[in-house]
């Protein structure tokens, strides 16, 4: 199996700043060894400006906050400037016969994966693993921060005009998504998910993610009716108590032992086009565990989509 890993070191539209230092800690600690070590053939490559795409002096947001209304934090032209690079990848390496698995600060790098996978004529669905619903809009969020839109602009609740004349991305059918572990939401957000097509699978539904669970049964109906998925993992869709990997880290997430599972439940029931790891801020990582974890985590999703890949591992 051949592996394009493409680091793409921004959040918030700021350059190696929190979790967007992620991307490259983790490259760092090894991560193209570990994939190595399963057999890959890996290829680094990153998506990088060289500085702040919109450059605020007070720097990104502080810690505990996440304010939209900053000038140059998480701004949509931000965002979709570097998701326009990372389009391109995505479907260069789909070209190449290469699997785009990407590092990245934040959830709207998903934004690019999935127009990338759509230029190849995909039909995507999302599996994606986050504490957080990334679910709001610009009418229902609290903060404005554009990266909890990320989820709802892919399935076109907003910013659809954006991300269509800028990404070429159509939008995702909601019955073509599966959230799992997400449990810090806002009121609104809430009710938005509710009001959806959007499949829901929480860390703590009994079964949820064992073979014949709730989340082998959603990517079941969901294996119908696409090519295969794009699989999202924002590294806080573990619990808080496993390892603080952000500061929005929450009580309540999966084990790492179980999202492993989850992942490789995922890759067990339909093909994974493309997938990210997301969110990880090494400033708040004592001690190194989500490191750790995140470097399992990223085997996890190799081995999966290795599951359904037309080549022999």
């Amino acid at each position: 199996m051949k592996v394009r890993l493409i680091e793409m070191p921004y959040a918030m539209g700021f350059h190696a700043s929190g979790m967007g230092a992620g991307p490259r800690r983790f490259l760092e600690g090894g991560a193209d060894g570990c994939l190595r070590c399963l057999g890959a053939v890996v290829r680094v490559e990153r998506i990088e400006t060289g500085r702040s795409l919109e450059a605020d002096p007070r720097g990104p947001a502080p810690q505990g906050r996440r304010d939209g209304n900053m000038p140059g934090a998480g701004t949509p032209a931000s965002a979709l400037a570097l998701d326009a690079m990372l389009a391109g990848r995505v479907r260069e390496a789909g070209v190449n016969g290469e699997f785009p698995l990407v590092l990245a600060g934040d959830c709207n790098s998903a934004l690019g994966t999935l127009a990338g996978l759509q230029a190849q004529g995909h039909r995507v669905g999302i599996v994606w693993f986050d504490a957080h619903g990334d679910f709001n809009t610009p009418e229902t969020s609290p903060s404005g921060w554009f990266d909890g839109m990320a989820l709802a602009a892919a399935t076109g609740r907003c910013w659809r005009e954006e991300t269509r004349t800028g990404l070429g991305l159509e939008a995702i059918d909601e019955r073509d998504v599966v959230l799992a572990g997400a449990r810090a939401l806002d009121p609104l957000e809430r009710t938005s998910l509710e009001d959806s097509g959007v499949t829901r699978v929480t860390a703590l539904e009994p079964g949820g993610i064992r073979p014949g669970g709730a989340l082998e049964a959603a990517l079941a109906a969901l294996a119908g009716r696409v090519d295969g998925v794009y699989l999202h993992v924002d590294l806080d869709a573990l619990d808080a108590g496993e390892a603080v990997v952000n500061r929005y880290s929450a009580p309540g997430g999966f084990t790492l032992q179980e999202l492993e599972s989850a992942i490789a439940v995922t890759g067990g029931s339909i093909r994974i086009l493309s997938a990210a790891l997301t969110a990880y801020d090494p400033s708040v990582d004592i001690g190194g565990r989500g490191l750790a974890a995140g470097l399992r985590v990223l085997q996890a999703i190799t081995r999966a989509a290795g599951a359904r890949d037309r080549r022999p591992w």
